[in-house]
């Protein structure tokens, strides 16, 4: 940017001189003079938009502006947000997935918010979308919670994510009082990839759901053993035909709903000491349809 206006000067007098001297008209001077003075101004032009393109690229990443303006694009009615986080784009080209919230039963103000970076951790935040935390533990993918959870240390709320690079979930323990998040450790799992999780609670018993890309099932109760870590047992597996990842746990009529994402969500049993038998929901009104035997 410093040579263009220097030989853009120089260019511009040596034809004037030079057209002078030649005795050329004044007119025809002017206008190879002014072809010049446009080559310049675009050289200078072009130049100078590279400069602020790259500039652009090097300092401000278009994935940590908000992209909240799009929301006047489109067919309806635009419901603007409160609050935002902070993109978590980076060179890993990470991916935001999955968001979990924990609110105080005694104080509702005071909240976690729990989001998945599937290349990078775990990330914590406030209802102002400020970065609280951040545990950088890998290809997380989803996450949920639990509270009330009895450890040696007091009550803590259990947080689990599946884990796509240990492959299992991993556990977290939160101290609701300092709302600090720890790691606890690793549910390993024998699932191909682990994708989707949920929780749930059956009496006094934690319960950790994970399902994998070919659309296995595992489901894992979480205790606290006598050394204060966890203990994952087993309670039951399953598959259900294709890829899965959403699910959930309805706590009050113990009920797991998992996604098969080609066909719909099926219901199942959480205790499985009752007979595991599957319906797709909402059921069909066609006889047994919805009393199918998922293996």
């Amino acid at each position: 940017m410093v040579l263009i206006p220097i030989l853009g000067a120089a260019v511009d007098g040596a034809v004037r001189a030079w057209f002078h001297a030649a005795g050329h008209k004044f007119a025809k001077v002017m206008g190879l003079v002014m072809f010049f003075r446009q080559f310049y101004l675009n050289s200078v032009s072009i130049v100078w938009i590279s400069a602020l393109a790259l500039s652009g690229c090097a300092i401000l990443d278009p994935e940590a502006r908000s992209d909240s303006g799009k929301l006047l694009v489109g067919v309806g009615t635009p419901v603007p947000v409160a609050a935002e986080t902070q993109s978590v784009a980076t060179q890993r080209a990470d991916a935001a997935d999955d968001p979990e919230i924990w609110a105080d039963p005694k104080d509702p103000s005071r909240v976690v918010i729990f989001g998945t970076d599937k290349q990078a951790g775990l990330y914590t935040y406030d209802l102002s979308g400020a970065i609280t935390g951040f545990l950088p533990d890998g290809k997380l993918n989803n996450v949920d919670l639990r509270g009330g959870l009895a450890t040696p240390a007091g009550e803590r709320v259990l947080v689990a994510a599946s884990d796509r690079g240990r492959f299992g979930a991993a556990l977290y323990l939160m101290d609701p009082a300092t709302l600090k998040v720890a790691p606890w450790g690793l549910a390993k799992l024998d699932l191909a990839e682990p994708y989707g999780l949920c929780m749930g609670r059956r009496g006094e018993r934690f319960i950790v759901i994970v399902n994998g890309t070919d659309g296995q099932v595992r489901q894992v109760a979480i205790t606290v053993g006598a050394d204060g870590q966890p203990v994952a047992t087993e309670e039951q597996r399953f598959a259900v035909g294709s890829q899965t990842e959403g699910c959930v746990v309805d706590d009050a009529t113990g009920a797991l709903y998992v996604g098969e994402e080609a066909k719909g969500i099926w219901r199942y049993d959480l205790d499985p000491a009752r007979a595991r038998r599957a319906s797709r929901w909402p059921r069909r009104r066609r006889p047994c349809s919805s009393q199918t035997s998922r293996g």
